[in-house]
């Protein structure tokens, strides 16, 4: 026997179901993001929404969002060492104006 519920029910998940959607649009085209930004997503909706609903209505697994928060809170040693290169490569970069200039530089000192 199918689930029934109330008209009321069905116009208030309808409803729902829009605004997620919507505020979904509305961010993914602001940000230019890709699939793997959904859980950056939820969790800034999960005060609205509740998390099964979102998964399910963007495609994405409910574990896979905890999974993902999880990683965001505790980052592996592999991550926090990347991160730190990362931004030491950056202060490199912005240190020096252009790489043309440092192969000038050593062009002439071969010479």
């Amino acid at each position: 026997m199918p689930y029934r519920c109330s008209p009321e029910f069905r116009r208030r998940a309808v409803e729902l179901a829009r605004d997620l959607l919507s505020r979904a649009a509305a961010f993914f085209a602001s940000e230019n993001v890709l699939r793997k930004w959904f859980p950056s997503f939820m969790d800034a909706n999960k005060a609205d929404f509740p998390i099964r609903f979102m998964a399910s209505r963007l495609g994405v697994s409910t574990p896979g969002f905890y999974g993902w928060l999880y990683h965001q809170e505790h980052p592996s040693r592999r991550t926090c060492g990347d991160r730190q290169l990362t931004e030491t490569i950056c202060t490199i970069w912005r240190r020096r104006p252009t790489m043309e200039s440092d192969l000038i530089h050593h062009s002439d000192r071969r010479t």
